[in-house]
């Protein structure tokens, strides 16, 4: 009884309605398709999606997967059924793939990861942007009162994360995409990270973080029970009499020295000259220096522009960065004695050395 016009071609309702969920005016074919299924070529009927997608944009993208199908983070395309996991513990299969491998299994795709994670949490501003809509969409309004960060500051920091796909505007309020709420669930510890950056505001923001090795970045929130300790006009050398105090009570010494501080040396040449172990990654502007000046055998170097201070004793870890003007901080310190933080900045020694070599 009823037709609907496709090409030159009247159809019945009943055949172009397949799939469908709003009908175009005066039945003249399909406005919106049920999840399942997505327009065809032609704009007017709907086809029905891969057998891995729960809905899709095509017949070669998937925008969600179905229940026992996956999909790498970021990527487009179809899904791949939890079969093509291997060698992946059977708790840790998820929509985006494989968290936790068997023993003598890698993750192939970390890299990837973590450089995400570190474009994400260098921006103090646009974590703070990610956090809050976390908790609830917001309009612009109401996120540059709950962030307490300026309106430009957010609008820019909106405008980026717009253009890549991390959030979306709906009336006059933001939502987090599917996609990045994903992303903060299952990569960033998202909470403790929050915690950290703004327990340390000061010393995080306008201070170069990009040479902190991607592995370290996506654990920073190891270091969330530390101190900050911070100089005052009265007291203007507190920050190197405090590393001078930790030396002085160390067992063993692992360091990152951008710069060349005599009182530092003495300090490691009488550990060493007590069979106390030390290890130092030193800056290559100043190796020569330290070649000649210090007693260390365990000595390495780094490109001078990737500059930060790092102290790990048995008891302490002490982390010190530079501004953005490219000088030391010379009134502020991160300090803890906390296990976790200990073994985070071991860590990034660790990774700080290997990708030096």
């Amino acid at each position: 009884e009823y037709t609907y016009l496709s090409g030159n071609e009247c159809k019945e309702i009943n055949e172009g309605a397949v799939g469908c969920k709003i009908m175009m005016p005066l039945n003249k074919g399909c406005l919106q398709c049920q999840d399942g299924y997505h327009k065809k070529s032609t704009g007017l009927e709907c086809q029905k999606c891969h057998e891995s997608c729960s809905t899709c944009m095509n017949e070669n993208d998937c925008n969600e997967c179905k229940s026992t199908y996956w999909r790498k983070l970021a990527t487009s395309g179809l899904c791949q059924s939890f079969d093509t996991l291997t060698n992946c513990l059977p708790m840790n299969i998820t929509q985006q793939g494989c968290t936790e491998c068997e023993i003598g299994s890698y993750l192939e795709d970390y890299e990837s990861i973590s450089d995400e994670v570190k474009h994400l949490t260098n921006s103090l501003s646009r974590l703070k942007v990610l956090a809050t809509l976390y908790e609830h969409p917001k309009s612009m309004k109401d996120l540059t009162a709950d962030t307490g960060l300026s309106y430009s500051s957010v609008s820019s920091t909106m405008h980026k994360l717009e253009l890549n796909g991390y959030i979306y505007r709906e009336s006059s309020k933001y939502y987090l995409s599917n996609c990045m709420r994903l992303k903060i669930e299952t990569i960033l510890e998202l909470n403790e990270i929050i915690y950290t950056l703004n327990k340390f505001f000061n010393i995080l923001d306008k201070h170069l973080v990009d040479m902190i090795p991607n592995e370290s970045v996506a654990e920073l929130y190891l270091i969330g029970q530390a101190n900050l300790i911070e100089s005052r006009d009265i007291e203007a050398y507190r920050i190197y009499d405090y590393i001078e105090h930790v030396l002085n009570q160390a067992k063993e010494v692992k360091c990152i020295l951008p710069f060349y501080y005599e009182n530092f040396n003495r300090q490691l040449d009488g550990l060493i000259e007590n069979k106390i172990d030390v290890e130092a990654i030193v800056s290559d502007n100043i190796f020569n220096i330290f070649e000649k000046e210090s007693k260390i055998e365990n000595l390495f170097s780094f490109s001078q522009n990737k500059n930060f201070l790092l102290i790990i004793t048995d008891e302490v870890m002490v982390l010190g960065l530079f501004k953005e003007d490219g000088y030391f901080d010379q009134n502020r310190l991160l300090t803890s004695k906390n296990a976790d933080a200990i073994k985070w900045a071991v860590n990034l020694f660790e990774n700080f050395k290997n990708g030096n070599k």
